[in-house]
């Protein structure tokens, strides 16, 4: 419950970023979209192209997301022989660090709990990140070919 209560406000403001970055794109291609439509380009096709570079960018960083997650569960000890010396010489005593070590952590394909959990949070990351698109695809299709063609 700890772990979606942080996951969430976490990819809630990286599709944030995603939308900035794709409202970005839109102003930054303002007379390219308007030439587009200008010639005769679908509003909706226009529309489904930034929808699809959000669509992309989350698909990107969940497989990049999962790549880690598996990285850092594989490799979780050593990790912490290497932070928890930076951090505090008198942690590796503590019983709170002792008991964090004991605690078994399965990989994705260890155990069907975890897995699930890597899905539904994968799907979520995609699933933000194409709405995240859903803005700036709005705005890129109601562009007025006049307007956009002179903006520059």
């Amino acid at each position: 419950i700890l772990m979606v209560d942080i996951m969430i406000p976490t990819v809630l403001v990286a599709a944030f970023a995603i939308a900035i970055a794709l409202m970005t794109s839109v102003l930054r291609k303002t007379r390219e979209i308007g030439l587009l439509i200008a010639m005769g380009g679908d509003r909706l096709g226009i529309s489904i192209v930034f929808c699809l570079q959000g669509f992309v960018i989350g698909v990107i960083g969940v497989l990049a997301g999962w790549c880690l997650a598996c990285l850092m569960i594989r490799f979780r000890h050593a990790l912490m022989d290497v932070i928890v010396p930076i951090f505090s010489d008198q942690m590796t005593d503590s019983p709170y660090y002792q008991h964090f070590s004991a605690v078994k952590v399965s990989l994705p394909w260890e155990s069907w709990d975890i897995a699930v959990t890597f899905f539904w949070a994968g799907l979520f990351g995609v699933v933000i990140s194409t709405l995240a698109g859903l803005l700036p695809a709005w705005k890129a299709s109601r562009l007025k070919p006049a307007e956009a063609l002179r903006s520059e």
